[in-house]
């Protein structure tokens, strides 16, 4: 059993009312397993296939991102420690919820108990999740190794390589025109981040050449003329 096995159940519960569901999605410092997202309204769900501390330290952290905390864990077959008092106190006090996904052949999904609405959520940090999310995190898988899943900047890296094949030679400023990613709101930043990245080696297959004092990107197969 995988935290992937854990969000199919989780998914489709989501998706049966009406949550536009995402995977592995940033949030700050950390990653959501399972972002649901309805108008302004967001629910972040957590899974772990055991409880422990650490799931929930994770689950009170994403209050600053949702205004819906639970955590999954699978369908206990005894008792289980999610019923101490401790830890229903931590769960009380945060207004977080705990999700049981059953893994079987029914794949359902037990409210233990339902989240609190949080009303606290810095509206910075609302436009800044909203705005990162793109269709290509639907097909994330959660609880992958960090290499695995799509993200936001992959994305933005991947668009810069194209646009530079396309187009050998651009200029920074005319790239960060022609770019569609909205990992970076402004086109200055853009341009910035596209030559401090391809200079770092992580936009892999773009090079910077300064010609005539003016920056310029090309596909780093691309030979250079006579120096």
């Amino acid at each position: 059993m995988t935290e992937t096995d854990l969000a199919k159940p989780i998914i489709d519960y989501l998706e049966s009312f009406h949550w536009d569901v995402y995977q592995e999605v940033s949030c700050g410092a950390g990653v959501a397993d399972i972002l649901g997202v309805m108008g302004r309204k967001i629910w972040i769900v957590e899974l772990k296939k055991s409880l422990s501390i650490q799931l929930l330290e994770q689950a009170i952290k994403r209050l600053k991102w949702a205004h819906y905390v639970s955590i999954c864990i699978p369908t206990p077959s005894s008792k289980s420690s999610v019923n101490s008092f401790l830890v229903n106190e931590i769960l009380d006090n945060y207004g977080i919820g705990v999700l049981f996904a059953n893994i079987d052949h029914s794949s359902s999904v037990t409210i233990k108990k339902s989240p609190k609405v949080n009303r606290h959520v810095p509206e910075k940090h609302l436009k800044k999740l909203l705005n990162s999310l793109d269709p290509r995190l639907k097909n994330n898988q959660a609880g992958c190794v960090a290499g695995e899943r799509w993200t936001p900047f992959k994305g933005f890296c991947k668009e810069v390589t194209d646009i530079v094949k396309r187009h050998p030679g651009i200029t920074p400023v005319e790239m960060a025109k022609r770019i569609r990613s909205r990992f970076y709101p402004y086109g200055k930043d853009a341009a910035h981040a596209a030559v401090y990245y391809a200079r770092m080696g992580l936009i892999q297959g773009v090079e910077v050449r300064n010609e005539d004092r003016r920056l310029h990107l090309y596909p780093s197969s691309e030979k250079r003329g006579e120096e």
